[in-house]
């Protein structure tokens, strides 16, 4: 599946929620997130769409945003697979 494939309701499902005030927040998330992979790897969306375990890292990081609402966290760091997929991709030196 291609990052660009990923629907709502696929993230909704990975984070294991299904009633229309997740659905407005996941609306707000995935846009983010993406963005998130996107800088991250310094890849366009296109670009992107080229890597199969993209999505996985996606999922996790927009899950990561439903989950953990808050300000403040107790981990502070990014899931350590979706680290390795983002650097396995990753187009800048800065990562």
């Amino acid at each position: 599946m291609k990052l660009s494939e990923v629907t709502t309701d696929i993230v909704m499902a990975h984070c294991g929620c299904s009633d229309d005030e997740s659905r407005e927040l996941i609306e707000i998330y995935s846009p983010a997130a993406k963005k998130y992979v996107a800088d991250y790897t310094s890849c366009t969306a296109e670009q992107l769409d080229e890597y199969d375990d993209i999505p996985y890292a996606f999922l996790c990081i927009a899950c990561e945003m439903y989950s953990n609402r808050s300000m403040t966290v107790d981990v502070d760091r990014l899931n350590p697979l979706a680290k390795s997929i983002l650097d396995l991709r990753c187009r800048s030196f800065i990562a």
